[in-house]
């Protein structure tokens, strides 16, 4: 029988000698996430988002994907992660049910939605919204970086994907956003061309938030084998910014617990927002 460590650590182990493990860990390491300053660095030597491991990993974990996606069982979740509790992670649920709602609202009294995903990677939200809405019919178009959509066109051949600004210009039903636009050193461009390209619905996810002052923070991600800073945004300052632009706030969505950042004034909450016109 094998050992379970986590269960013997939990079992024979002093929670003052795991916390003091824990600490001792944290400060001998990189962080995972750490507070890069209130401005964005001007020294941009990372590879960020541009290096080969994240189209890569995109690119790996598509089958884990669809697999997540069939049978009965919870939205996100595959059946192998039933076998073990510690790996069920409901945050995924959380997330794909709060976009239920909002996709649900934008489809009412409607057979076909348009719909623009930005940073939308391979199109994985398009498979979602099918599975959740399989009544509607999807025209559904994704932007994201050149190399990310040269792999979402072979995966998916019926999403149109942007590596350009081509979709600016173009009205979409629906126009949604997840965990991308903390990722640009100016933000605001790019959020107000989503809301002049919404006909109705903005519904913008997955993103930290602060209620004290926006800063910016260097995200370590041994899994892309890369380094990516980031906007940690005050939340005032970011839903006034879209309702300053002829949208109303309709619903806040708290999607988990942010990471703990290291060094950071304000711990955050990693949030979404479904706006109207």
């Amino acid at each position: 029988m094998k050992l379970n460590v986590r269960q013997f650590i939990n079992d024979w182990v002093p929670p003052a000698v795991v916390r003091g493990v824990k600490s001792l860990k944290a400060m001998t390491q990189p962080a995972s996430f750490e507070f890069a300053g209130f401005e964005w660095p001007d020294n941009m030597t990372l590879s960020g988002w541009q290096a080969n491991g994240v189209t890569e990993a995109r690119e790996k974990i598509w089958g884990a994907f669809l697999q997540s996606m069939e049978g009965p069982h919870p939205f996100g979740i595959s059946e192998v992660e039933f076998l073990c509790s510690d790996h069920v992670n409901i945050d995924v649920q959380n997330l794909y049910l709060s976009f239920g709602y909002c996709l649900g609202l934008a489809c009412q009294g409607k057979q076909a939605l348009t719909m623009l995903d930005w940073g939308g990677g391979t199109g994985n939200y398009f498979i979602i919204g099918k599975k959740l809405m399989p009544m509607i019919e999807f025209n559904y178009s994704s932007a994201d970086l050149p190399a990310i959509c040269e792999i979402g066109r072979k995966l998916l051949p019926d999403v149109i994907f942007y590596g350009d600004n081509g979709w600016h210009g173009k009205c979409y039903d629906f126009v949604f956003s997840s965990s991308a636009l903390q990722y640009l050193e100016d933000w605001r461009p790019t959020l107000q061309a989503l809301i002049q390209s919404s006909n109705k619905y903005l519904y913008v996810t997955r993103m930290p938030f602060v209620a004290g002052k926006s800063f910016v923070m260097l995200q370590r991600v041994k899994e892309y084998g890369t380094d990516y800073y980031g906007w940690v945004l005050n939340r005032q300052e970011f839903v006034g910014f879209v309702e300053q632009r002829g949208m109303k706030l309709v619903r806040e969505f708290v999607n988990h617990t942010g990471p703990a950042i290291r060094n950071a004034p304000e711990q955050n909450l990693y949030m979404g927002f479904l706006f109207e016109k």
